[in-house]
């Protein structure tokens, strides 16, 4: 079993998720969000193209689905566990009743549906406009989460497949067949090339991800693996990910010793239980590991070579409050 090794104990990890943003996690915000896409879909300008990035929240921990949502996937459950305060209360540890668990499971799942269904409402705004049908829609996410799986939860804790590993959806009528299965391991990255070439742009060459609408339309591409890194609390992880083989790299205690990295046949342990150490006699760990270190030093030397840093900016000071609110920004954090 992949375990994640960790300089904080339980309590402090239990403090530390206690930041100010309670108010953002118990909120339900996508009818508010489809009421305002609704309106901006009726008022754009008919007569350009348009470009909508839509973030919607609800999915994300805590897990309060309304109804009937809460009870959908779980109807039966008689316990007293909500979905409330899912990072910090006492009552979500590893060791917490099976039932429980799988009512918290459920309470996702609720979530999850109800965001479908606001999905629904916005492709129905776009096709009652008559713009369904020239419009290249990708659905995708930045995170999963886990639930005690490899012994954490949530998520910025571990670079397991409950995590790191997302969907990705693309819809273009009449360009892409409907109900193709695409088994290649793609990227997030790869969402800015592909859209880019859907408008007839070039990308850069400095841009990382590629274009992966060649896939979607049944032709093959080269197998391209996915760098992988965290950084949060205390945590340096970077992993290099293929449809076969993971190697994750912990990195360095603060007192300097190094922790040990591991390599994972997915193939063969999809569930990520029998993690192999570096040099165990596994060649192909040992070579992956080494091409991690390659492609690392390879996007930190891009990133040095464009030269990509802060810079600072005015906020609007009731903007920068309500970010401190929900934790976006910290005490002490400068506005760049």
């Amino acid at each position: 079993m992949t375990t994640v090794p960790s300089e904080l104990s339980e309590d402090e990890l239990r403090r530390e998720s206690r930041a100010p943003e309670g108010r953002s996690h118990d909120d339900i915000t996508g009818p508010r969000t489809a009421e305002e896409v609704e309106r901006w879909i009726g008022e754009r300008p008919t007569d350009r193209p348009y470009f909508l990035f839509l973030h919607l929240w609800d999915v994300h921990y805590d897990f309060l689905p309304p109804a009937p949502y809460d009870r959908m996937f779980d109807a039966g459950y008689a316990g007293t566990l909500d979905g409330r305060d899912f990072m910090s209360r006492p009552e979500v540890h590893p060791g917490m009743a099976p039932r429980d668990l799988e009512h918290l499971l459920a309470l996702y799942d609720g979530e999850i549906r109800f965001t479908d269904e606001i999905v629904k409402r916005i492709l129905n705004a776009l096709r009652a406009q008559g713009l369904l049908e020239n419009t290249l829609v990708i659905l995708t996410a930045d995170h999963g989460e886990e639930f005690f799986e490899h012994g954490t939860k949530g998520h910025q804790k571990a670079l397991v497949d409950e995590v790191v590993k997302i969907p990705l959806v693309l819809h273009w009528p009449g360009v892409l067949e409907s109900g193709r299965v695409v088994p290649d391991q793609v990227r997030i990255v790869d969402v800015m090339p592909s859209v880019l070439a859907a408008a007839g742009v070039r990308s850069k060459p400095t841009m990382a991800g590629r274009d992966i609408l060649p896939l979607a339309r049944g032709a093959a591409l080269e197998p391209a693996p996915a760098l992988l890194e965290l950084h949060a609390d205390k945590r340096e992880f970077r992993a290099l990910r293929t449809n076969e083989l993971k190697v994750i790299r912990y990195g360095r205690r603060p007192d300097g010793r190094e922790l040990p990295s591991v390599g994972l046949e997915l193939a063969t342990d999809r569930l990520e239980r029998q993690p192999i150490g570096e040099g165990r006699g596994n060649a192909r760990v040992d070579e992956s590991l080494k091409k991690l270190d390659r492609t690392l030093e390879a996007a930190q030397t891009l990133r040095a070579w464009l030269g990509a840093k802060a810079t600072s900016a005015d906020m609007d000071p009731e903007l920068e409050r309500k970010l401190r609110e929900t934790g976006y920004l910290m005490d002490g954090e400068k506005r760049e």
